[in-house]
């Protein structure tokens, strides 16, 4: 953990009063559930819906560093911040990702900064279903039978591959999402529907590029970012601002009890099921990328 003045570009000791700028960290995956790890659905919409609660947050950032994820998890937290935008103004800061998942929930925010080397856009969505039957016939030597009172009934038993009528079916539910992401890009970056698709379709932009295509607003930093805010608060000023960052960094003592609780990985055919049983539609990059500056 390190202080906020030692993470931005320049040295800002930020003010202790009761007004408060909010810096969101969304910094990981998009992951579904309440994990503190990587950007949990569930628990950062609560902690979202905390911010808007609070009287003394007059404007907020939201930092993201992430390649996107789950789906779900991304419209849970993009519904928050929708919520907490009509009562507060929100500024995006772009750190080395905000793809996918990551750009669906930032994208309509008031403004947008970016590093020129954020990887950024990736607006695209692509389906995961595994089938585990060969590995069960060839591998386990067990054969699987299923009971069924409909045709498609164990369609998500990972246990056979897909009909046609099943593929077309996953297929339609990846091109509605598709439908609904490209949607809420031209809505909140005023692009017409027709424009984002063709700068979509799982295109990655550096920042630079994502600029002159309007995929962002301003090539700045996290620092940029938060006087940006302050500016939309009515005072630039950051010595007169309490910035605080969420999550709130966990205390000594949740960090010691955290290191009793560690656990071997498993990587047993039980475990590998239960990470993968659910049939998933991710709007995530499908690779990891590096640009060295």
């Amino acid at each position: 953990m390190i202080n906020f003045a030692d993470y931005v570009s320049k040295k800002v000791t930020p003010g202790k009063g009761a007004r408060k700028i909010a810096v969101i960290y969304a910094d990981g995956e998009i992951i579904d559930g309440s994990q503190t790890e990587n950007v949990a659905g569930d628990r950062f919409a609560s902690i979202i819906e905390g911010i808007r609660e609070d009287s003394g947050v007059k404007a907020v950032v939201l930092r993201v560093n992430s390649p996107g994820g789950s789906v779900l998890a991304s419209e849970k937290i993009k519904s928050e911040l929708d919520r907490l935008q009509a009562e507060k103004p929100i500024v995006a800061s772009y750190g080395e990702y905000a793809a996918s998942g990551g750009y669906w929930i930032s994208n309509n925010c008031t403004k947008i900064f970016s590093d020129a080397v954020t990887l950024t856009g990736s607006i695209g969505v692509f389906g995961m279903v595994p089938d585990f039957s060969k590995t069960a016939s060839d591998v386990l030597k067990v054969g699987v039978e299923t009971i069924s009172s409909n045709k498609h009934g164990d369609m998500y038993s990972l246990t056979r591959p897909f009909d046609s009528a099943e593929y077309n079916y996953m297929l339609r539910s990846i091109e509605d999402i598709y439908d609904r992401f490209t949607t809420l890009v031209s809505n909140g970056r005023d692009i017409p529907k027709e424009q984002v698709d063709a700068i979509g379709q799982g295109r990655v932009w550096t920042g630079a590029n994502a600029l002159d295509i309007k995929l962002v607003d301003e090539i700045g930093t996290l620092e940029d970012a938060i006087r940006y805010a302050a500016e939309l608060a009515g005072d630039s000023e950051l010595a007169n601002w309490n910035i605080k960052g969420y999550p709130a960094p966990p205390t000594v003592m949740e960090t010691v009890m955290s290191s009793f609780q560690g656990q071997q990985d498993d990587y047993s055919v039980k475990a590998l099921y239960e990470k993968i049983k659910e049939p998933r539609i991710l709007a995530r990059l499908p690779f990891e990328m590096k640009i060295l500056q």
